[in-house]
């Protein structure tokens, strides 16, 4: 996952993991409140519209503070996640 010169270092592998987690939170938080308050066809069209957008947030905190990665990594681990 993280790159050979930076495997002795679990504290950015926990950084990558962390971020994936936010993201699917964030995903988790919108089809909660989304399905208490909404049909589930909208519902799942905010979570559709929402998950790009908090995925491409939690990638620019990422990127912009981080850089642990290349840009591949991150997404897989969220993928995994």
């Amino acid at each position: 996952m993280i790159s050979t010169n930076q495997q002795n270092h679990p504290q950015k592998l926990l950084t990558v993991i962390a971020h994936a987690f936010v993201g699917w939170a964030l995903c988790a938080l919108t089809r909660g409140i989304g399905m208490a308050t909404l049909p589930l066809v909208n519902a799942l069209i905010v979570h559709a519209i929402g998950a790009p957008i908090f995925f491409a947030g939690v990638a620019l905190v990422y990127f912009s503070r981080f850089n642990y990665t290349t840009p591949l990594q991150p997404p897989c681990c969220s993928l995994a996640w």
